[in-house]
């Protein structure tokens, strides 16, 4: 069996780091000052109790403010909604092979928080042409391992990742941008990274799944 986290994260980094051609994202196109732009991927394969394959991605993203004034990232951030698409179509036929959407319960109680200034607890500073490191987790549903149906994705995609950048209630929001001007633009956002190349294995090595925080 190939070694399947280093299979996808050299795919990763090749797409990053050697591409010739940068890749225009629906973030540049609207002039939004902040880049999501991934740099690694750390892949593992497992099954869980009913027989499903799941695929687990840890993908290391950095920020980048190409604005000219300070932008304040909120740490209470996840991701929103994520699409596998087909590779080798033309960027006029997307091809979605699979989609996941979240519209969970609000993460953060912004009508908590302090009004004279962002605590750094929970926000991060972002001068303009400076750079954040930051993370994010996704599981991919493959299919069942019962050998009545084959994984349902495998092959190489390009992962398009949109993270939301205020799971809270808007209006709180709206007032602290307004306070806290002075101190910096709160980006309150779903940003869409820039697009990430994944392999998927049709018969992964996938041991049992177990529990994890990350």
């Amino acid at each position: 069996m190939l070694n399947l986290a280093h299979t996808v994260r050299l795919a990763v980094v090749s797409t990053v780091l050697l591409s010739a051609l940068p890749v225009v994202s629906a973030s540049e196109k609207d002039h939004d000052p902040l880049r999501l732009q991934p740099q690694s991927v750390e892949a593992d394969y497992c099954t869980r109790s009913g027989g499903a394959v799941v695929l687990h991605l840890r993908i290391w993203l950095t920020y980048a403010n190409r604005g000219d004034t300070t932008i304040l990232v909120p740490r209470v951030r996840r991701v929103s909604e994520y699409v596998l698409l087909r590779t080798g179509n033309t960027a006029n036929q997307r091809e979605v092979a699979y989609r996941w959407r979240q519209d969970g319960p609000p993460m953060l109680d912004t009508s908590k928080l302090n009004i004279d200034a962002p605590d750094p607890k929970l926000f991060d500073r972002l001068p303009a042409g400076s750079t954040l490191p930051s993370m994010q987790s996704i599981d991919i549903l493959l299919g069942s391992r019962d050998g009545r149906t084959k994984a349902r994705l495998s092959g190489d995609y390009s992962l398009e990742l949109y993270v939301d950048h205020w799971p809270g209630a808007r209006g709180p929001g709206d007032r602290l941008r307004k306070e806290w001007i002075s101190q910096g633009l709160l980006y309150m956002s779903i940003l869409k990274a820039d697009p990430i190349t994944v392999h998927i294995e049709s018969d992964p090595d996938a041991k049992a799944c177990r529990f994890r925080i990350d």
